[in-house]
């Protein structure tokens, strides 16, 4: 009898031990990753803005002439 209780909590110790997930990789065993082709390049020139700076509300320089 105790043969068999034995057998059992050994067959379970197996099953679960091999359904256990494998544990994460060190940081040192990661591999970079691999890509198929590099990433592609902008060789385009950044936009231009050829829109005039925005009005303000505020009052034009003042000039040292007197007015007229």
């Amino acid at each position: 009898m105790r043969f068999l209780l034995l057998f059992a909590v050994v067959l379970l110790l197996v099953v679960y031990g091999a359904a256990a997930p494998a544990p994460p990789p060190k940081n040192d065993e990661i591999p970079p990753p691999k890509y198929d082709a590099p990433p592609p390049k902008n060789d385009a020139p950044p936009p231009k803005n050829d829109a005039p700076p925005p009005k303000s509300d505020a009052l034009p320089p003042k000039s040292d002439a007197p007015p007229p």
